[in-house]
């Protein structure tokens, strides 16, 4: 069985120039996803590829319609050559069926292995410099607006609050309370403060 899939990344795109190509290319079974961002759930992918079987081939239009990064595409044709499925790109002529094909995703995979490899050394490297600059990496805390650092101290000036409490109302870790305000006390304060008036 050879099975399509087509994702929308917009909402005013119209699928009809993917279906096409994939109606053309044969396939049985055509799937479509309308998403913007990668941490959006794909249920029409999840069910085209709960739908192939051994043998199967699963088309896209062009890898990026299946992907959202060199390193998903390759898990993803990794997990489909382990249910000996093809997958093939009609934009890309890429049929991983074929010797070609096969070539050019072992050449994917060592360049997502790249890819990541250095996505590592360049955060070690960051947090490297950002030690010995005395620099903490990350968002920025909450309590670096002055409003919410006149919160907190006003929450640890009242002895009935525990210093636990008033890190649970910032959603915070009481390590994380006493690295800003050592020892507890209000007036303590060791950060930077960002907005509001003095």
């Amino acid at each position: 069985m050879t099975v399509g899939y087509a994702r929308l990344s917009a909402a005013g795109q119209d699928p009809a120039c993917q279906i096409q190509a994939l109606r053309e290319r044969g396939c049985d079974r055509i799937f479509t996803d309308r998403s913007s961002g990668r941490r959006q759930g794909r249920p029409q992918l999840d069910a085209a590829l709960g739908s192939l079987r051994t043998n199967d081939t699963l088309v896209v239009w062009r890898f990026d319609r299946l992907a959202h990064s060199l390193r998903h595409l390759v898990a993803l044709a990794g997990e489909l050559q382990r249910r000996q499925c093809r997958l093939v790109s009609l934009t890309e002529s890429i049929d991983t069926g074929s010797p070609d094909g096969g070539t050019v995703f072992a050449v994917f995979g060592a360049m997502a292995r790249f890819e990541a490899d250095l996505r590592r050394e360049r955060t070690a490297d960051a947090h490297r410099v950002a030690r010995t600059t005395g620099r903490r990496l990350g968002r920025p805390s909450r309590f670096h607006e002055r409003a919410n650092v006149r919160a907190a101290q006003a929450l640890l000036a009242d002895p009935s609050i525990p210093a636990a409490e008033v890190a649970r109302r910032f959603g915070i870790s009481r390590n994380t309370l006493y690295r800003w305000f050592p020892g507890g006390a209000p007036d303590a304060f060791t950060g930077p403060l960002e907005g509001g008036a003095a």
